[in-house]
């Protein structure tokens, strides 16, 4: 009897059982005869052996077939089977298990730090040492001050606006006073005091502000003595300035030791870590991000985030004109501030482009007190041709000489213009959890003691990781293995790879696929690449109801974009009844010809149609998951849902709403200012963390989204929830990301007028501090690991690491997210575990989780795609998600 071992490898299709034995011509006969259908056997060379799928009809069919048992470590869990071998009721009470688990967390948590104040108790609270260890085995690189200090005698002074200034808006004002702050650094330097914004037009200084009041700056006449007064730690809001001006006296201390400091958030080391190859255009630096914490009981707190940060002295004059293109990053050389180039005009340093009668040159002379005058001789002799650019984040467009605008150093420019340097920096870049924690001790030490209102402030960095204590809580939201997500018919998993075995939550209503590929595929290939993709969704219970072809001459290369989507447009009527479409990208480097890829034109042209579409590249069909990953997104393309997290997510919200502005700059299209898009989206999850749907305004040719545009997808969102539940929710989640500055008001004063309450949660892609596994040395953080300060309803959470296969490496840390409510009662505790829950059910990748959730991240792409015309325009909220 032939003897028989079991594996369980993975190739592009996901899990398989391999079968390994000694060769015989009759057990190979037998295993090419086991049904296809069934169990998709094949011999796989990798694993040197014949593999069936890991389901339990496959194994079932291969034991009956050779009389055997194969071991129970080898099958996957019963509730995995087609027979459902979990009942309707285990599946209910097994939900309401973990439902109950998380809202007694909750509860204990709404107990222990209720909202009531006890300043007695939160003093006696902060006295307790720091714990050595926390409960999750994991710490921050956050560094507690060994002192504390008590309410802040401050001065107050008021900013008196010029006459007929037109600043009316909260947001002009505050711009008003943090104007008048930079004036007085940049004219008294280390004179200048610790200052805060303080209110409407209110500025409060930690010592008397130096000189007479009189200030430059347009739009301000100066500054006018106010008085004094004292603020409180006990105050909310009066911390919030002293936190501001701990900072400030921070910077200053960190300025005196030698270090470049463009804010809080990137502190660099003044020498460049030696790169030998490339152009000498970039420089690689030691980076700090940093952020002080104080606490009502006037402990104070450094967060450091060690990375690098790429520096440049590749301005523009020095770069071929024909090598810049619309939406390039740049920075500026003065400040440091992100932009986007717009394009370069015909216009000249010397003409008239600021206004009617100034030049950039005499801006930049009479104005910008961060250009000396030889800069500025040196650009007026040249008198190149001046380019427009567009802040990063919000602002309008601005006209700039090329020597004051250099390459940022992003990757996507170090790739193309220093590939070099790129190459030897990378390495460089990636650090191991143990370095970030050596190089976050180190520059905590080395800031050494900080002055600040008569205390000095030192951060020993005694223990390398912090682990907590009464204002900063480390815990384990969530074991890693937690079932939090539901697949077909009930069936719970901890990962969307579970989606191979247990299905998908819910197929299309309809489900007529428009298959699309170049003539060169007709046949035999293109049946091919369909049978491999209908396979896939046929498994995860969602085969397609029909397919439909189209086929196009793909352009060469040299001659694009050429016609594919005339070709293509001409073939699918206005009245189609198709459901999404899957298309296939003609080879961009091909053994004879290289092809144009119309991956825009044919995302637009099909949106024009109201379809939805993925795109097959095929140099990326051998890479893991990749198959799996667009089967997920032509279903979700066609309204189905993967899977949800239906069950698993806190709080009593109704709807989660993410709302996002996204930027595309098109090379070719003189039709709009600069050739710059604007979109605004929101997607819609609901309560069980499936997607809605979403809503865009399409492309915006102005500065900002329009107040009635966010009104109109916000009302989309919310008739797509009664359409779908029968009445509005009652209570909302509003994500935002921490980039976006475009006001979201117009949308909350919607919600308002309908008596519909919610909270608004920033998620920033980035934390102050790294989250390090520290049980056994120190290591990349587990996911769900947060650090959470109820008082200040924020926190830091790892929703990505182990057991993730590419957290498991030593050449790079995860990055922990911030989230913070910025209105709302909802506690910070239960706001960050849904992000969390949401951050694991990214419906358009299987083989892995992601950092952020799908509400932030959905809005995002919809945006982009939706100021590139890729989705069908809204009238409603859109059920089909095709910007995955």
């Amino acid at each position: 009897m032939t003897e028989f071992s079991y594996d369980i490898v993975e190739d592009e299709y996901g899990e398989k059982l391999a079968i390994e034995f000694e060769y015989d011509e009759d057990v190979k006969s037998r295993l090419k005869g086991l049904s296809w259908d069934t169990t998709h056997r094949a011999w796989n060379p990798d694993a040197d052996a014949w593999t069936i799928e890991l389901t339990p009809m496959s194994i079932q069919a291969f034991e009956e077939e050779f009389d055997l048992t194969v071991p129970d470590e080898y099958k996957p869990d019963k509730s995995a089977g087609d027979d459902g071998g979990e009942t309707d009721s285990e599946a209910e009470s097994g939900t309401n298990d973990f439902q109950t688990a998380t809202e007694q967390s909750s509860t204990i948590t709404s107990e222990s730090t209720g909202s009531d104040y006890d300043e007695d108790a939160a003093i006696e609270d902060a006295l307790v040492d720091t714990r050595d260890i926390s409960a999750s085995g994991h710490g921050l690189t956050t560094y507690p001050a060994a002192q504390r200090i008590n309410d802040v005698p401050v001065y107050v002074y008021n900013v008196l606006i010029s006459t007929g200034d037109q600043a009316q808006s909260t947001a002009e004002r505050r711009q008003r006073a943090y104007t008048a702050m930079r004036e007085i650094r940049e004219e008294y330097r280390d004179r200048a005091p610790p200052m805060a914004y303080a209110g409407d037009l209110e500025v409060v200084a930690l010592h008397p502000i130096p000189g007479d009041g009189d200030l430059e700056s347009e739009g301000i006449r100066g500054l006018k003595e106010a008085g004094e007064r004292t603020l409180e730690l006990s105050n909310q809001a009066e911390r919030a300035q002293i936190q501001r001006l701990v900072e400030e006296a921070f910077k200053q201390r960190v300025a005196d030791q030698n270090f470049i400091v463009h804010g809080m958030h990137k502190i660099l080391e003044s020498d460049p870590i030696p790169i030998h190859a490339g152009t000498g255009n970039f420089r690689l630096h030691e980076r700090f991000d940093c952020a002080i914490s104080v606490a009502s009981s006037g402990r104070v707190y450094l967060h450091v985030n060690p990375k690098t940060r790429v520096q440049t002295n590749y301005t523009l004059d020095k770069v071929e004109n024909h090598r810049l293109y619309p939406g390039i990053r740049l920075v500026t050389t003065y400040n440091g501030r992100g932009y986007r180039l717009g394009r370069i005009l015909s216009e000249r340093a010397r003409d008239p482009t600021i206004d009617a009668e100034t030049s950039v040159v005499d801006y930049h002379r009479e104005d910008n007190p961060l250009i000396d005058d030889k800069k500025v001789e040196q650009i007026d002799s040249a008198n190149r041709r001046v380019v427009t650019a567009y802040p990063m984040g919000s602002g309008g467009k601005q006209t700039f000489p090329q020597e004051l605008l250099a390459l940022q150093g992003h990757t996507e420019n170090l790739a193309n213009f220093d590939g070099d340097f790129w190459a030897e920096a990378q390495p460089k870049m990636r650090r191991s959890a143990s370095a970030r924690v050596e190089d976050a001790v180190e520059f905590a030490r080395q800031v050494g003691d900080v002055p600040f209102d008569g205390t000095t402030l030192s951060f020993p960095a005694d223990a390398p990781l912090f682990a907590g204590d009464s204002h900063f809580r480390v815990e384990r939201l969530y074991e890693t293995d937690a079932e939090v997500l539901k697949f077909a018919n009930g069936r719970l998993g901890s990962h969307p790879k579970d989606v191979g075995q247990k299905g998908i939550y819910e197929p299309p209503a309809s489900f007529n696929v428009l298959y699309v590929y170049p003539q060169q595929l007709e046949g035999d290939q293109a049946d091919s690449f369909w049978d491999t993709f209908s396979r896939k969704l046929r498994s995860m219970g969602a085969e397609p109801d029909s397919r439909s072809d189209v086929t196009f001459e793909p352009t060469p290369k040299s001659e694009g974009p050429g016609d594919v989507d005339i070709q293509v447009g001409r073939q699918v009527p206005s009245d189609h009844d198709y459901d999404a479409a899957l298309v296939v990208l003609p080879p961009e480097e091909g053994a004879l010809t290289s092809f144009y890829q119309p991956y825009d034109e044919l995302k637009e042209v099909l949106a024009g149609k109201g379809l939805h579409s993925q795109m097959i590249d095929r140099k990326s069909m051998k890479e893991t998951g990749y198959h799996q990953n667009i089967a997920l997104g032509l279903i979700s393309a066609a309204g189905g849902i993967p899977f949800t997290v239906e069950g698993s997510l806190p709080g009593d919200s109704d709807l989660y709403l993410a709302f996002d502005v996204g930027q595309y700059f098109d090379a070719n299209d003189d039709g709009r200012q600069d050739g710059i898009r604007v979109g605004a989206s929101v997607t819609a999850i609901t309560n069980e963390g499936a997607v809605l749907g979403y809503a865009h305004t399409g492309p915006q040719a102005g500065e900002q989204i329009p107040a009635s545009a966010l009104r109109r997808i916000a009302r989309q969102s919310l008739l797509g929830y009664e359409e779908r539940r029968g009445d509005a929710p009652d209570h909302i989640v509003i994500h935002r990301d921490g980039f976006m500055n475009d006001p979201i008001e117009p949308a909350l004063e919607f919600l308002d007028e309908r008596g519909i309450s919610y909270d608004v949660v920033e998620v920033r892609k980035q934390a102050p501090a790294r989250v390090v596994n520290q049980e056994s040395g120190f290591a990349n953080p587990d996911k769900a690991i947060a650090c959470i300060n109820d008082e200040q309803h924020l926190a830091y959470i790892a929703t990505y690491g182990q057991p993730e296969p590419l957290a498991k490496g030593t050449t790079g840390t995860p990055r922990p997210i911030t989230v913070e409510r910025k209105h709302g009662g909802t506690d910070i505790e239960t706001l960050t575990r849904q992000v969390y829950l949401l951050a694991q059910c990214h419906i358009g990748v299987a083989n892995t989780t992601t950092r952020l959730p799908i509400t932030t991240a959905y809005a995002d792409q919809a945006a982009t795609a939706a100021a590139k015309e890729h989705l069908p325009m809204t009238s409603d909220l859109e059920t089909g998600i095709g910007f995955l």
